[in-house]
């Protein structure tokens, strides 16, 4: 909370840079049916669904001669025809502000937002569905300075909680806090060479419950990684840029060890270490009517089970524009995810995810819309596999952006 904390007054601070400007609000509301023929993933049988959704969102930005103030909502609640499963409404509040000059730029955000492990990010484990409410509050702050023309550095601050309404024994609630530092040179127009350290902290909270315990019971305390590397950016035409990067990580875990003799239950610290690579490759092309974008990347951060994954992802994505009316999108990816000190843990899975939108705007203000979704997840260890086909269809209305 601390550094929650300190993250608003820098906003605050941020914020002062904001005056003699300009207001925007921009809103708009959605209205849309679904059809998921496996809603959650679960598994063995199916939870094939009919429902609506409905969508609000709004953002309101100040513009000031040197900086940017904002906040930003959205809701969605949906309804759907089985008492069987929660649904997975959602509710987002954030606020942001930056503050910029010719040598330096800052920025901050902090955010709320309540849904269930259902998401589509969320990863049950094991095979089975995990239907818990969930609410996640996060703060950020980024900075960076140009010392001269072609050198510069600058920093990243990070902070989450992840709390759950009741805490199931396959979740973990935790603190995630990251700060990252990088100094870069552009050792031309069109590259930068930059090199990067990070240090992050995952806190677990006790889930440890006597009432439940049988014998033994390994659950994670705190871990330490750390992390850097070099990377460049080179934009290798006027619409195309590519961006590589590749580090290495030591990774300290502290978990603890509960174990009875039938009579008393005893507590013991456990201590791991575990290293790898971090990298990332991403292509990006910007076109008159089109942008496409490719990524390789591998990292390692705790999924939304609490238990800290190796993940290895490959992207691919378009977002194309083909008429004044028709616009198209499309996201896909590939991800190995895995237990980084348990291999034989529940959350080794494959992911295969791809999804196609299109808009059509039929008026000035109002757009029908079109989604399909596919999501794919292999669960490693006891060669069960489950997925799910989502189709969603409806009507957004987008009013013209107020401006005072």
């Amino acid at each position: 909370m601390l550094k929650a904390g300190f993250l608003l007054s820098w906003m605050s601070l941020l914020c002062a840079g904001a005056v003699a400007g300009s207001n925007q609000f921009d809103y708009d509301v959605g209205v849309f049916g679904l059809s998921d023929d496996n809603y959650g993933l679960r598994q063995p049988q199916k939870n094939d669904v009919l429902g609506g959704q409905i969508q609000l969102q709004g953002d309101y930005q100040y513009k000031g001669l040197a900086g940017h103030v904002g906040v930003r909502g959205r809701v969605v609640e949906e309804s759907l025809n089985t008492e069987n499963v929660d649904e997975n409404d959602i509710i987002l509040l954030a606020l942001n502000a930056g503050r910029q000059s010719d040598i330096s730029d800052l920025s901050a955000s902090v955010s709320a937002i309540q849904d269930t492990t259902l998401a589509d990010d969320a990863l049950s484990q094991g095979g089975g569905r995990i239907d818990v409410d969930r609410k996640r509050y996060r703060a950020s702050g980024t900075g960076q300075r140009y010392f001269s023309s072609t050198i510069g550095a600058g920093f990243n601050l990070t902070t989450e909680q992840v709390r759950f309404n009741e805490v199931p024994a396959q979740l973990n609630e935790y603190d995630y806090s990251t700060a990252s530092s990088n100094a870069f040179w552009l050792s031309s127009a069109v590259m930068k060479i930059y090199g990067n350290f990070s240090f992050s902290v995952v806190d677990y909270r006790d889930n440890f419950r006597p009432e439940l315990f049988r014998s033994q019971l390994l659950l994670p305390d705190k871990t330490e990684i750390k992390s850097g590397g070099v990377g460049f950016d080179w934009a290798m035409s006027e619409n195309l840029k590519l961006d590589t990067y590749l580090g290495y990580r030591q990774t300290e875990y502290r978990s603890r060890l509960y174990f009875t003799d039938g009579l008393w239950i005893y507590k013991l610290d456990n201590e791991q270490e575990g290293n790898g690579l971090v990298s990332n490759i991403t292509l990006n092309y910007k076109g008159e009517r089109a942008d496409v974008g490719m990524a390789y990347f591998r990292s390692v951060e705790p999924n939304s089970s609490g238990s800290l994954i190796d993940e290895k992802r490959i992207t691919l994505s378009l977002d194309a524009e083909f008429s004044a009316v028709f616009s198209l999108t499309f996201d896909t990816f590939a991800s190995q995810q895995r237990s980084d000190v348990n291999q034989i843990s529940r959350d080794n899975i494959d992911v295969i995810y791809a999804s196609l939108g299109t808009a059509w705007r039929v008026s000035k203000t109002l757009h029908l819309n079109g989604y399909y979704r596919y999501l794919y997840r292999k669960y490693v260890v006891n060669n069960v596999d489950t997925e799910s086909n989502r189709i969603q269809v409806g009507v957004q209305w987008s009013p013209d952006i107020l401006q005072w």
